[in-house]
């Protein structure tokens, strides 16, 4: 009997290891792969709100695809590294951005070095000269349904369809700035 339950308890604990793509597939800047994950999470909003457009394919795949277009003028569509990049600087142009990522959660191990994930973002955009303008300075809370990919190491976005939170943007300043 202690045998037998011996021999079932290593063998889920094999399968049970074998199953769990968070620790099968360390990368090179990270002790596991969620953590590897959330650090390129992170590292994406660093770049854009560091404006280091030369950087973000670290970070995004050569075929991303971008969708935020729930977020009406705020928002758009773009395709492959280039047109993501250019539209991330045409969004930032001119303003201090802010991406704070809040919540992210792997929903599905799709394989293990492909996951689709669930991550909520607040965005804030401010334009000094337009605080009362909330076309050029807002505040918008967001979620994103991705898929990320391990390439070469690193964890990249492959794609992301991006639904706005809240009613709309929010304006972030009530009266003078101090």
């Amino acid at each position: 009997m202690f045998v037998s339950n011996f021999v079932l308890v290593i063998s889920a604990l094999i399968y049970g290891a074998a199953a769990n793509p968070y620790q099968l597939h360390p990368t090179v800047n990270s002790g596991s792969s969620l953590e590897a994950f959330e650090a390129a999470e992170y590292k994406l909003a660093w770049l854009i709100d560091s404006k280091n457009y030369t950087a973000f394919g670290e970070v995004l795949t050569n075929d991303v695809v971008y969708d935020s277009t729930d977020l009406g003028a705020y928002g758009g569509r773009s395709e492959g590294l280039e047109q993501t990049v250019a539209a991330i600087r045409s969004a930032s142009a001119g303003a201090r951005v802010s991406h704070i990522v809040t919540n992210s959660l792997v929903f599905d191990a799709i394989t293990p070095t492909k996951w689709r994930t669930d991550t909520y973002i607040t965005w804030s955009h401010w334009v000094e000269d337009a605080l009362d303008d909330i076309t050029k300075t807002f505040r918008i809370f967001y979620r994103c349904d991705d898929i990320w990919v391990l390439q070469n190491g690193a964890w990249k976005l492959q794609y992301s369809k991006v639904y706005n939170m809240g009613y709309g943007a929010e304006a972030p300043f009530y009266g003078k700035k101090s």
